[in-house]
């Protein structure tokens, strides 16, 4: 008995929007009045940096330096409002809004978002976050006990559960090659995957920008070496977007995901997949409903009944970026997380764990011996630290790394240099406690 189907999961045209030129597609008219950014594309200087964007661009509270973008991210306040906006329009006919709109909304943000990142959009999907599509993709591939999943010692620790729950359940195998810290440069990253990629690899995973070590990995030639011995590759890119310029089209991928609610400040939670054109058919959408098999957007996009209003949120804040500039943006903060971390070395007497050619608007600072240096274990003193620098109104993580602790700054366009004075002198205060605690 055939399926009886109905829905906008099954519109035929979903493609057609999907693949029209830039020169032929035309906008949706969009049903509520969304933030234009006027000023800024009329006078991009017109936007200031740090309180004034924190002030006017943010929730965030003044009681805080917050220095942890890199966690959950931080909302544009008009991404939040346009977004409750949508959800007050759904409900006044919700079935017009899911039946017969929804879909050229979404599929216009989609074309949007593979404008930014430079890729075909009929092999872009949205997503709740990047862990769903990391998800999607190491599950979807049926692996054998005689294939290899190679990883670096650096690898998101989710994504390394995910990776451990395939390997026991195939059999496959798992080599993780280890980076040494202090990293110098990317060649040091690049020879070490060279020289150690095996020939039963069935899929690479890297980070663009790692979690825990705050590296920016050189990911294009990676691919490279990966695709010169027949080996598919992840890219784990979290943090990239509006993070670090980039194209995937240049990097040329297997499969590639970023939030959109970390750096480009989307509402939370909203990601992007990407998968090459011919592995559509090989993976398999987070929940399998009415739109499965009935085309690679359709599969993703109708999940069942859902809130689309982050996915449609992402508008606003890719509306923001383009009226600021997102080159301009990325480089203040890069130059600015730079300049910070210098500083906290130079305040601490410490070091940093890569060179500033690796980084992007994140940083790792080791933080003064005197913290951890007698330590029953450095793990919980990693956590009885990043405790007291909450109390002391700073908002940063600390991280493990060979034994040593590191603290890992970000820089956004809220941010100032005062947030990373507040940072040393709180450090500085723990530093007195604890070496009086230990006379």
């Amino acid at each position: 008995m055939a399926d009886i189907v109905s829905g906008f999961y099954r519109k035929k045209d979903i493609e057609q929007l999907l693949t029209t030129t830039e020169e032929e597609y035309k906008e949706p008219t969009w049903p509520i009045e969304l933030p234009s950014f006027q000023e800024y594309k009329e006078n991009p200087e017109s936007f200031q940096f740090g309180p004034p964007a924190k002030a006017k661009h943010f929730f965030l509270s003044d009681e805080y330096a917050y220095l942890n973008q890199g966690a959950v991210g931080c909302a544009l306040k008009q991404a939040v409002q346009a977004a409750h906006q949508w959800e007050d329009y759904v409900e006044t006919q919700p079935l017009r809004f899911y039946d017969r709109e929804s879909y050229p909304y979404l599929i216009h943000v989609v074309r949007r978002l593979a404008k930014l990142t430079d890729c075909d959009p009929s092999c872009l999907v949205m997503v709740d976050n990047a862990t769903v599509a990391a998800n999607c993709v190491i599950r979807s591939i049926k692996f054998k006990p005689t294939d290899t999943i190679y990883i670096l010692n650096i690898i998101y620790p989710a994504v390394r559960k995910m990776v451990n729950h395939v390997a026991a359940e195939s059999g496959c195998q798992i080599q993780e090659e280890r980076l040494p810290f202090p990293l110098q440069s990317k060649e040091q990253i690049i020879e070490i995957v060279r020289n150690t990629l095996g020939s039963n690899v069935r899929l690479a995973i890297f980070d663009h920008i790692s979690s825990g070590t705050a590296l920016v990995l050189p990911v294009k030639e990676l691919v490279q070496i990966c695709h010169e011995k027949g080996v598919a590759v992840l890219i784990d890119a979290a943090h990239s977007i509006a993070h670090i310029p980039f194209s995937i089209r240049d990097i040329d991928p297997d499969y590639y995901l970023s939030n959109c609610h970390k750096w480009l400040n989307a509402p939370k939670t909203s990601a992007i997949l990407y998968a090459k054109k011919e592995l559509h058919e090989t993976l398999i959408p987070p929940i399998i409903s009415h739109g499965y098999r009935m085309g690679f957007h359709a599969g993703f996009l109708w999940p069942g009944t859902r809130n689309y209003a982050p996915f449609l949120g992402i508008l606003t804040a890719l509306d923001f970026l383009d009226a600021v500039g997102a080159q301009r943006i990325m480089k203040r903060n890069h130059d600015l997380v730079v300049e910070a971390a210098q500083f906290l070395a130079r305040a601490w007497n410490t070091d940093l764990l890569a060179s500033a050619d690796l980084l992007g608007c994140l940083a790792c600072i080791r933080l003064p011996s005197v913290l951890y240096e007698s330590a029953d274990s450095v793990s919980e003193r990693c956590v009885e630290v990043a405790t007291e620098l909450f109390e002391r109104k700073v908002e940063v993580p600390i991280k493990e790394i060979d034994k040593q602790l590191y603290v890992r700054i970000s820089a956004h366009i809220h941010n100032q240099l005062s947030d990373y004075e507040a940072l040393a002198n709180a450090v500085h205060q723990l530093v007195a406690k604890y070496q009086t605690d230990s006379a």
